[in-house]
């Protein structure tokens, strides 16, 4: 029998999204002041986040999250016991 996966300590999700590592390259001042936050990563996704570009498509992506939960509470996607 399996036992279920612990946590290993990373950061946790939010709401059980699932994330992915992003690297980027950057100048030395820049690397510099984010070495300087207390929380670069929170920082950057803000930063992000609030840009205008990326505003319609975290919408769009929002409803259709949103869509898909909304099917999944009717219960129509349950599979069909059988006995």
């Amino acid at each position: 029998m399996e036992t279920p996966k612990k946590n290993k300590g990373g950061r946790p999700r939010k709401y059980g999204e699932k994330t992915s590592i992003q690297s980027l390259r950057v100048s030395q001042t820049i690397k510099s002041f984010c070495q300087s936050l207390d929380n670069a990563n929170d920082f950057l996704i803000d930063t992000i986040q609030i840009h205008q570009n990326i505003k319609p498509l975290l919408l769009k992506e929002k409803q259709s999250n949103t869509k898909t939960n909304l099917v999944c509470l009717k219960g129509n996607n349950e599979p069909k016991r059988t006995h």
